[in-house]
């Protein structure tokens, strides 16, 4: 299940998973890392309490899908964010042929549930 997600441009972090996005413009065909809570088992398990490893990724088991915009953005990695406890970062590339705006919705879906939507501005 997905719980929330927050949005952030490839260059900031941010270690809450707040339901908005913080508001950032981003450029077709760039990069963003999604930020977020509740996508469930990884491939690699860090110990309880422990941050996620530094060098081994732990990915989602379960297929995430982002939509930005309403057009399938591609997922370039998913699982949980290295050197944090309990947060999962979706690094996301914008498609070239998303809508531009300052509000343009993005749409984090995993197993059929799909997050509430967050914005981000799109040039």
């Amino acid at each position: 299940r997905v719980d929330r997600v927050n949005c952030q441009h490839a260059s900031e972090y941010a270690a809450n998973s707040m339901p908005m996005c913080s508001p950032f413009l981003t450029e077709s065909v760039a990069n963003v890392e999604l930020y977020g809570t509740g996508l469930g088992p990884v491939s690699y398990v860090p110990e309880d309490g422990a941050p996620a490893s530094l060098t081994q990724l732990s990915a989602a088991k379960i297929p995430v899908t982002v939509t930005v915009g309403g057009l399938p953005a591609q997922v370039l990695f998913a699982g949980l964010a290295p050197g944090t406890v309990g947060l999962y970062q979706i690094n996301v590339q914008i498609p070239a042929d998303a809508p531009t705006g300052d509000a343009v919705e993005v749409i984090v879906t995993q197993n059929n549930v799909s997050s509430p939507p967050v914005t981000i501005a799109v040039k």
